[in-house]
């Protein structure tokens, strides 16, 4: 099963706001259409086994996000604010769907994306349904961590405290110019113990990877990370969200506690 082989996938590039979008793609007459978007430090291969399961009964695409892998990477931070990227997975959608309505799948950094695309009354339009893979709704979730700060209970302090710890590198992210050497400098002893860290099998080809393939999914992004907390434009509080979702919480996640998530029922109706 960790055999990525696969056969049968297109390829294209769009192009949004003068970024090109790499997307690799499979054809068929089903109806229903499926979107993947990866986390950080990802790219679309995070979804070859998945791919490879559903690509003869779905039309389905996965998406390398501006600034990773084979799409453009924008010099300036600003370009990587979530509005822009909400446009990117757009553009994919409509030419997945030919505006139709599609099953948007996300992980991590991707789920996240995710939660804010249906929270937008229009984008909302396009999807049937959510998977959120790991991934809180970034407005959500803070909003559970300061809700458990002000409650002066000790242990829901304690599972701020935790989770400050695991999130340590969102911060860290915020300062100038020392992630990028770091990554450029020990980017591939950094990455095997991400791999070994997150419970990659040894013989999965995620792990064979090259110096080039850990920069082109690193560095660049770490500007989504500075904008998601000091971009122009604010997360806001969602309203109801009416597009159906599937909540995936991994009990082992070493990034984000479960209890994250509880909120989020208060906000999705299906």
């Amino acid at each position: 099963m960790n055999n990525r082989r696969i056969e049968s996938l297109k390829y294209t590039y769009l192009e949004n706001q003068k970024v090109k979008l790499f997307l690799s793609y499979s054809e068929t007459d089903s109806k229903n259409v499926i979107l993947f978007v990866h986390g950080y430090p990802d790219t679309h291969k995070t979804w070859d086994l998945q791919v490879n399961v559903l690509k003869e009964k779905f039309t389905l695409g996965a998406i390398d996000l501006r600034g990773s892998g084979r799409s453009s990477k924008p010099s300036e931070q600003s370009e990587y604010n979530y509005t822009m990227i909400l446009s990117d997975l757009l553009e994919a959608i409509r030419f997945l769907s030919k505006d139709k309505k599609v099953h948007l799948v996300g992980h991590d950094w991707g789920a996240a994306l995710g939660w804010l695309f249906i929270s937008d009354f229009e984008y909302s339009k396009y999807v049937s349904s959510f998977t959120a893979i790991s991934g809180p709704h970034p407005w959500l979730a803070g909003k559970r961590i300061i809700d458990d700060l002000f409650s002066f209970d000790l242990s829901n302090w304690s599972k701020v405290i935790d989770q400050g710890f695991r999130s340590w590198y969102i911060w860290f992210f915020q300062i100038p110019v020392l992630p990028e050497l770091i990554w450029q400098n020990f980017g591939e002893s950094i990455y095997k113990w991400i791999m070994d860290w997150g419970g990659v099998p040894k013989k999965d080809s995620l792990r064979k990877v090259n110096k080039n393939d850990i920069y082109n999914s690193t560095i660049a992004p770490i500007n989504l990370f500075r904008e998601l907390l000091f971009g122009k434009t604010v997360i806001s509080s969602p309203s109801h969200i009416k597009v159906p979702v599937q909540l995936i919480v991994p009990q082992k996640d070493f990034i984000v506690l479960p209890e994250v998530y509880e909120n989020s029922y208060d906000y999705v109706e299906n």
